[in-house]
């Protein structure tokens, strides 16, 4: 069920709804990065934009990585929402994942 909560998306450029989004704790970056293809695998959408992205550098303790991914339809086309991922590392080491589309 989608959530009632509505997001400003400057790439995508209009404030949709978010259709399904997840949140969690990770020991690492990559887990992460595997939670926010999980929302993508489970949705109707395809992002070679997120598929090709390569993360260098890391997230330091206390600090936040976000970021917006196109998505593109089954035909190919570009959809008129994104992937919406936010990574902080907590103080602890853990990252919080946030990833949605919207």
């Amino acid at each position: 069920m989608p959530h009632e909560h509505r997001h400003l998306n400057p790439l995508c450029g209009s404030t949709l709804k978010i259709e399904k989004g997840l949140q969690g704790y990770y020991d690492t970056f990559h887990a992460c990065w595997n939670h926010a293809r999980n929302v993508l695998n489970e949705s109707i959408y395809t992002s070679s934009e997120f598929e090709d992205y390569l993360h260098t550098g890391g997230v330091p303790y206390g600090g936040t990585w976000s970021s917006s991914f196109y998505l593109e339809t089954e035909k190919g086309n570009l959809a008129k929402k994104c992937l919406q991922i936010s990574i902080t590392r907590l103080t602890s080491g853990q990252y919080d994942c946030t990833a949605y589309i919207l």
